[in-house]
């Protein structure tokens, strides 16, 4: 319904983040798989919805070279909480992770 779409990165992580109802929100972290590391998103705040999460390969022939891990989620209704992304390696017990990525979100909207 001509929301606008928001793109976050690492480099926001703490930030505040407002967003209208009808918005969408990229996530676009940095990744690299080859090493089993991967990035994990936590509880959901109340008014985002998980659309999907993929993985962009590198530009170019580097083998084992980071690409980026995108988070799409539509913003369906009002809400607020912690947006918090994990940078883990799933098999590792216990999972520790490497990095965390956190947004304060807040929805208005209906």
């Amino acid at each position: 319904d001509g929301g606008s779409m928001i793109v976050l990165s690492a480099a926001d992580s703490g930030s505040d983040v407002s967003l209208d109802v009808g918005d969408q929100l990229d996530v676009e972290l940095e990744s690299n798989p080859t090493t089993g590391y991967s990035w994990e998103l936590g509880p959901l705040p109340d008014g985002l919805q998980l659309v999907s999460s993929d993985f962009e390969e590198p530009g170019g022939s580097l083998v084992g070279a980071a690409g980026t891990q995108v988070f799409v989620l539509d913003v369906v209704g009002p809400g607020s909480g912690i947006l918090r992304f994990e940078y883990v390696r799933v098999f590792d017990d216990p999972v520790v992770a490497a990095q965390i990525v956190e947004y304060v979100v807040t929805i208005t909207g209906d």
